[in-house]
């Protein structure tokens, strides 16, 4: 079970760096871009990518919460 913890871990700092650069993306585009459809559209992907984010840390918590049973 721990090479799973491992690889949910190691998942779970890839997706913390996608969402960091596409962050970056972000924030470099001009102010009219980030409000047109296609930056409302960037940033749906970064709030749905977050929330990923956010589920995965829950879940591993709860492993580990389990596996220390």
């Amino acid at each position: 079970m721990k090479k799973e913890m491992k690889s949910l871990e190691i998942t779970l700092d890839q997706l913390h760096c996608k969402h960091d650069e596409m962050e970056c993306k972000f924030y470099d585009r001009s102010e009219n871009w980030q409000e047109s459809e296609k930056g409302e559209n960037f940033q749906d992907k970064m709030n749905e990518l977050q929330e990923t984010i956010d589920n995965l840390e829950m879940t591993i918590d709860s492993l580990e919460a389990f596996l220390e049973k």
